[in-house]
């Protein structure tokens, strides 16, 4: 199954990173609502087998994708989400995975988002860049709130 990367250093303590990147669903929709017209918990408590259901805005070309947390792991910081419906009709199958760990100077962290896919049959598929540059869209625009709201997911 092939894959992508995109590792980012972020300006933030891995604990706050974390609970910013486990939490994201709540807040997306407000601060990219180009992307996201809303994001909602369809089953479950958001963790390991709860589903999502995103509703994507213009720029995600408005369609509705379900999601499945496959996991969510605290004590590790690593979440995986797989698309069960509504996904990119060039892939059969999608999961991307984000792990946090300590960067490489006080009070940063790395954050490694990782995605597998499989072109859907009879297709050509490049790798899905597009998603990748919505991840870093998603961290960028998370870690430019953070910064700009210190209190937000603060210990």
């Amino acid at each position: 199954m092939p894959s992508m990367e995109d590792r980012r250093v972020l300006d933030l303590p891995l604990e706050r990173a974390w609970k910013i990147g486990k939490n994201s669903f709540e807040i997306l929709p407000q601060l990219m609502p180009e992307y996201f017209e809303s994001i909602d918990l369809e089953e479950g408590d958001g963790g390991p087998g709860s589903v999502f259901v995103l509703t994507m805005g213009p720029g995600g070309r408005g369609r509705v994708v379900r999601e499945r947390v496959d996991m969510r792991d605290d004590d590790r910081h690593k979440l995986k989400h797989t698309t069960i419906e509504g996904g990119d009709p060039r892939y059969s199958s999608f999961s991307s995975s984000i792990k946090y760990e300590s960067g490489p100077y006080r009070n940063t962290t790395i954050r490694t988002w990782t995605a597998k896919y499989t072109p859907a049959p009879g297709v050509w598929a490049p790798p899905p860049e597009d998603l990748k540059g919505l991840s870093e869209k998603i961290t960028e625009t998370l870690h430019n709130y953070a910064a700009e709201n210190p209190d937000y997911c603060a210990y």
